[in-house]
């Protein structure tokens, strides 16, 4: 998501995990989790309050810092990721870290149940990371590849 926070843009993207979110801006990761009032960010206490301003505005203060969020509207060149749409092991990776792929091209395909599923590209991207390997058992929900959607020409 694209955030202007006190008129600087981020991209943030915002992925749950098992204890709370893993928040991703830029190449910096925050583990973020709920403790009552408090919340831990990479282990660290913070008290955090969000006050909706208007539409897709907000004051955000940490601590005793106070912010001004805009949750602005998204662009298609944001950063994805593919993620496991079901428990299953990795069959086959059909692509790598740098490489195009047209809208269709398989990726890599899940072995669940005896049966094998494969996983398209769902529009034209150049794939950023494959996080995923061969053989490897995925549970629904993990981050397989990651990719940019390019324009379409």
């Amino acid at each position: 998501m694209r955030l202007i926070i006190d008129g600087k843009e981020f991209y943030a993207n915002i992925s749950p995990d098992k204890e709370g979110y893993v928040v991703t801006v830029g190449k910096k990761k925050l583990n973020v989790r709920r403790r009552g009032q408090h919340y831990i960010i990479n282990n660290k206490k913070h008290t955090a309050r969000l006050y909706n301003r208007e539409d897709n505005t907000y004051n955000v203060s940490i601590d005793q810092d106070n912010y001004s969020v805009e949750l602005a509207k998204e662009e298609p060149e944001m950063i994805t990721e593919i993620r496991a749409p079901m428990n299953g092991v990795v069959m086959s990776i059909d692509t790598k870290a740098g490489q195009e792929a047209k809208k269709g091209k398989t990726l890599l395909s899940i072995m669940s149940m005896k049966m094998e599923n494969e996983i398209k590209a769902d529009r034209r991207c150049k794939i950023l990371e494959v996080k995923a390997k061969p053989k490897q058992k995925v549970a629904k929900g993990d981050i397989l590849i990651t990719l940019e959607p390019e324009n379409e020409k």
